[in-house]
């Protein structure tokens, strides 16, 4: 690899990082309204469903930046051992996302 490409990789590494980041903080923005301040605030929201589709949905924003924050400090073999759990959420917020 030449070091210009190099420069360039590293010049933009958390470029992703900082899109997961403010995935993340648009998907809070978003929620707030109609789901995050009603559960707060001790309201009924709708049925258990939509609370495990909520914190699974959540939980893959989270993933999403975690992944990509380890991505961008060169620690792979974590990544990837992180990318089995990502198998397990992408999977739980399918089906949590068809029972709603």
């Amino acid at each position: 690899m030449s070091a210009t490409s190099t420069t360039a990789r590293s010049e933009h590494k958390y470029f992703y990082v900082v899109m997961a980041a403010l995935m993340l903080a648009t998907t809070v923005v978003a929620f707030f309204g109609s789901y995050i301040a009603p559960v707060s605030a001790s309201k009924p929201v709708g049925p258990s469903v939509v609370h495990l589709h909520a914190l699974v949905a959540f939980t893959w924003t989270v993933l999403f930046l975690v992944q990509t924050s380890l991505a961008a400090a060169g620690r792979m073999a974590n990544h990837q051992a992180m990318g089995l759990f990502g198998i397990a959420v992408a999977t739980a917020m399918l089906f949590s996302g068809l029972m709603i």
